[in-house]
């Protein structure tokens, strides 16, 4: 009987001292780590954000943290984890938890930020060759980072350089963009580059551009209107060019000798001051040209790039560039527009 007391007491000893530890255990969770929603972050002056902290194991008994800034001047942050950005420099928060010790930081940088981006200009026209530089203003004045990337979205009218600079490149419409590096922000130009040619000093746009592909070369119209009656016929005004295909890509002076196997030909016509100008490559004269280059090349699937200089035995000179896409005469006029056109078998 005595034993069998002795037993119970040492079971209930026992399990008194279980359960007694078991109740420690569970005021005695430490905190392993700490671990902040953001590392970083960037600020102007006046800015705020909340940072929130993350105690690990989550059962931990003593979570209470303490927030502190590396330097105030910079950025101050309150019991709550509450940031506010006072100045432009770096600073680091840092919580520290009351149980251990344990550390975790977020670096607080804070610059002058962009808000936005202007341009000089938000349209331009120009002529094919024609160039103008486009200057971008940052707000404020005294942001950080004022780089600017420049783009064109349509490089085949006109093209941009990393300072701005815009080039006409053909007939069309493009849009020059200044995005700045920091923050994306972002300001347009409306580019329209236009063709254009002169006679005797008076310059006329090209509205309406067509071509013909013979055997023996390329013919183009410069129109300084819409022609829009189903042929030529309404064309009142006009500038033509014939190139020999072996000529094509090369300026060449034009002579009286047929040196090709297609001759050479240029026409101007304005039936408002009537006057009419034609010459070609004939070996017994040149017509009313006295001399002149022609340059004419594809630069792709129905666009050209047509430049001429021609000084007429009066001493007027006709002059333009047409860079872009030109319609085909077959397409733009119907099948009879071939032989119809202005100047074909040398009606004018």
């Amino acid at each position: 009987m005595k034993r069998k007391i002795q037993r119970l007491l040492l079971v209930t000893i026992a399990v008194t001292a279980w359960a007694s530890c078991k109740d420690g255990d569970d005021d005695t969770i430490a905190v392993v780590s700490i671990s902040l929603d953001a590392a970083t972050k960037t600020l102007s002056p006046g800015e705020e954000f909340d940072l929130a902290a993350t105690i690990t194991p989550s059962n931990a008994v003593n979570k209470a943290v303490d927030w502190s800034s590396s330097d105030t001047n910079v950025a101050t942050v309150d019991s709550d984890g509450h940031v506010v950005a006072v100045a432009r420099g770096v600073a680091t928060i840092t919580v520290t938890t009351d149980d251990g010790g344990k550390t975790a930081t977020c670096a607080v940088t804070v610059t002058k930020r962009v808000t936005s981006v202007t341009l000089n200009a938000t349209a331009l026209k120009l002529y094919i060759d024609e160039d103008a530089t486009l200057i971008a203003v940052v707000t404020p004045n005294d942001a950080d980072n004022k780089e600017i990337e420049w783009s064109s979205d349509n490089e085949a009218v006109a093209t941009v350089n990393e300072d701005g600079h815009v080039m006409a490149i053909a007939a069309g419409a493009a849009t020059i963009t200044a995005t700045t590096v920091e923050g994306e922000k972002t300001a347009t130009c409306a580019v329209a580059v236009v063709a254009r040619y002169t006679f005797n000093g008076a310059s006329k746009e090209v509205v309406t551009a067509v071509y013909g592909d013979y055997s023996g070369g390329y013919q183009f119209w410069l129109f300084p209107a819409a022609v829009d009656d189903g042929i030529f016929d309404g064309a009142n005004e006009f500038v033509r060019i014939d190139i020999p295909r072996e000529m094509m890509g090369a300026t060449f002076p034009l002579t009286e000798e047929n040196l090709y196997d297609w001759d050479w030909r240029v026409a101007y016509r304005n039936d408002a001051t009537d006057q009419t100008y034609e010459g070609r490559g004939y070996v017994d004269g040149m017509g009313d040209v006295e001399s002149g280059t022609l340059y004419a090349i594809m630069t792709g699937e129905d666009t050209f790039k047509v430049t001429f200089n021609i000084l007429f035995t009066d001493g007027k000179r006709l002059t333009g560039t047409y860079a872009g896409r030109l319609v085909m005469n077959n397409d733009y006029y119907g099948k009879s527009g071939r032989n119809a056109a202005p100047g074909r078998d040398g009606g004018l």
